[in-house]
């Protein structure tokens, strides 16, 4: 449905083209033409279009918390109350003080495929700031 089309509306029409989305959670697609392919790499192989008489096909890659983190950090622990404050929030540091997260708030996605996955956040230390934690959030989205 939504990543399928939007690898249409990104203009993704020949084999090889990819497109990256990038909102709640990540998803990227690659177009892989008319002959269906198994990932070595833990992506799915999904449809890409069956609107002509020979099927299309993608790999896909998934991040299942991408954006989500920073709804997380504002309406779950109430670190902020507005999303457009963790971006100044991190860079008030210039790292994210050895803390880590691994946002698994629904699992894992590509190429894991742990469903039940939990978040995680290390590196916790006295001198640990909420900046701190903001900054390791949104690094988690990358590290994915």
């Amino acid at each position: 449905g939504d990543q399928q089309s939007a690898l249409f509306g990104q203009a993704c029409f020949t084999a090889g083209m990819a497109k990256n989305t990038y909102g709640t959670g990540c998803f990227m697609l690659m177009h892989t033409g008319h002959t269906f392919q198994t990932s070595q790499n833990g992506l799915l192989t999904t449809s890409a279009a069956q609107a002509t008489t020979h099927p299309e096909f993608a790999m896909e890659g998934s991040v299942f918390v991408g954006g989500a983190v920073v709804q997380w950090l504002r309406d779950g622990l109430r670190a902020i109350s507005s999303s457009s404050e963790v971006e100044p929030l991190a860079l008030s540091v210039p790292d994210s003080g050895g803390v880590m997260m691994v946002p698994a708030f629904t699992g894992l996605g590509a190429p894991y495929w742990q469903p039940d996955a939990r978040g995680t956040i290390t590196g916790l230390t006295r001198g640990t700031t909420l900046a701190h934690i903001a900054r390791a959030a949104l690094e988690s989205i990358a590290y994915q």
